[in-house]
């Protein structure tokens, strides 16, 4: 009786095994599976991305998180007026900015003031710099070539910033490469949430 007991209570131990293996190989399987939707989610689909910083206020503000979309950029472009999340030459951060020039556009900075299409940009009319600190002639955007700025733009660094005497600060135009998703809304905090237009 007892012998016949350690035999039934081994088969129950030895049957749990497999159960156990089968069942870690499927949990495994599942993370992993998930694991790359999320990778291929977030490069070919959509992002979620906390602002750092005051260069986009009052659109965005510090620390919201914007939802932004991947799949517009690869199948639509961008449009002059978009607010995207891009990158800057020779840097991996990524940036949150307003598309003020498209391909073929102007863009001039004459006495600091920032011209696209020969229109000042507004916020540039407001105030001077150091005069020919970092102005340039009118440049015609080639077809691959954007132009950003934040929309606080006496506290933002972007395109304007170009053929100056710090080279590590240089931006200038940016080309489609480097435009990683147009963003969409602000998520975060709740009683902010907004379509970004």
């Amino acid at each position: 009786m007892t012998e016949s007991l350690g035999a039934s209570s081994s088969l129950r131990q030895g049957a749990r095994l497999p159960t156990l293996v089968r069942d870690l190989g499927e949990w495994t399987a599942t993370i992993a599976l998930g694991i790359a939707a999320g990778f291929l989610c977030k490069k070919f689909l959509f992002s979620l991305i906390r602002v750092k910083g005051r260069s986009m206020c009052p659109t965005l503000n510090d620390k919201e998180v914007l939802f932004v979309s991947i799949l517009d950029v690869r199948l639509f472009g961008v449009a002059r007026g978009d607010v995207v999340i891009c990158r800057y030459p020779n840097r991996k951060e990524l940036f949150v900015k307003r598309v003020v020039g498209v391909p073929g556009d102007v863009v001039e900075r004459k006495n600091n003031v920032t011209y696209v299409q020969y229109e000042p940009l507004d916020e540039d009319r407001s105030r001077r710099y150091c005069v020919g600190s970092n102005d340039y002639a009118p440049y015609v955007l080639g077809r691959d070539e954007y132009f950003v700025v934040g929309d606080n733009r006496l506290n933002s660094h972007d395109s304007r910033h170009w053929r100056n005497k710090t080279p590590a600060r240089e931006v200038g135009p940016i080309s489609r490469a480097m435009l990683v998703g147009r963003v969409r809304f602000v998520l975060w905090p709740l009683r902010r949430r907004r379509k970004i237009d």
